[in-house]
């Protein structure tokens, strides 16, 4: 949908120290009070039910962006009566349902991903095993030379102990998907998240990256895309239990009693005595 707003853009629509509305919110409650109306409505009556909804914009702004919308073709004036939705309109506003309706479950998932809690955490590494199986399958098809280079030199700096750079990301480069490598980016650019991991997978000391590396990169070498995906499975399955392990480590200690103060030797008491006085 566009519509010439700068008009309506400079025109303030909320009071100082709230969220400034966009220009997509505002478009979409207009269209949506005209839509559910029976006949022409006009802009005293948009005006405040805009502010009933809770959008802070003057009836000089409305009149604007009506306006606007006319010349876009999304409504038209009946007389003196207002505005009606046309065809364009209608269309207009189930495209930004449906925009609106994906930035919530985006930003669900956003939210999610934050791992707050231990379940959350196993969630969120079972969903990237769903997605980084693909993108193993993916690569093993599509990696170049050069990606499959850069992988066997990231294997090698790993063997060294350099992990600035891991495996699953370039993976991911190489897999050539845009959408999967979408979703890889968003569950895993949670620093708290990577590190969480990280510090639970060094805790067991295995060199669990460096024997995933090799195995990976024998299978994209090999371009089998069955190797190349159990590879990641058996790698995610491997963290998923660490994260376990540890957290069942964290619930004994937490119940373990704490343990009462050393009793001094006799020796060790004489010079304890000795020193205070």
């Amino acid at each position: 949908m566009t519509v010439a707003l700068r008009r309506y853009d400079s025109a303030p629509m909320t009071a100082p120290g709230e969220e400034r509305l966009t220009r997509r919110d505002v478009s979409a409650a207009v269209l949506e009070i005209l839509s559910r109306s029976s006949g022409p409505v006009g802009s005293s009556v948009i005006h405040e039910r805009l502010l009933g909804w809770g959008h802070r914009l003057s009836e000089p702004t409305v009149g604007r962006l009506l306006r606007d919308f006319d010349r876009g073709g999304y409504t038209t004036r009946r007389s003196n009566m207002g505005r009606v939705l046309t065809a364009k309109g209608r269309t207009a506003l189930a495209s930004l349902r449906r925009n609106a309706e994906r930035d919530e479950t985006v930003g669900r998932v956003v939210q999610y991903l934050r791992a707050d809690t231990k379940d959350q955490l196993l969630d969120v590494l079972i969903a990237r095993r769903g997605v980084e199986r693909e993108l193993a399958r993916a690569a093993a098809k599509n990696a170049s030379a050069r990606e499959l280079a850069a992988m066997r030199a990231r294997y090698e700096a790993t063997r060294r102990g350099d992990t600035t750079i891991g495996m699953h990301d370039l993976l991911a480069s190489a897999a050539h998907n845009p959408v999967l490598e979408s979703l890889y980016r968003m569950i895993t650019e949670d620093g708290d998240l990577a590190a969480t991991v990280e510090r639970i997978a060094h805790q067991h000391g295995e060199l669990v990256d460096v024997r995933f590396d090799r195995r990976l990169l024998n299978a994209l070498t090999r371009r089998d895309p069955d190797g190349a995906e159990r590879a990641v499975l058996d790698h995610l399955d491997k963290l998923l239990e660490m994260v376990r392990d540890s957290w069942r480590a964290q619930r004994r200690s937490a119940r373990r009693p704490a343990r009462p103060p050393a009793l001094l030797s006799g020796r060790r008491r004489k010079a304890s005595a000795s020193i205070s006085a």
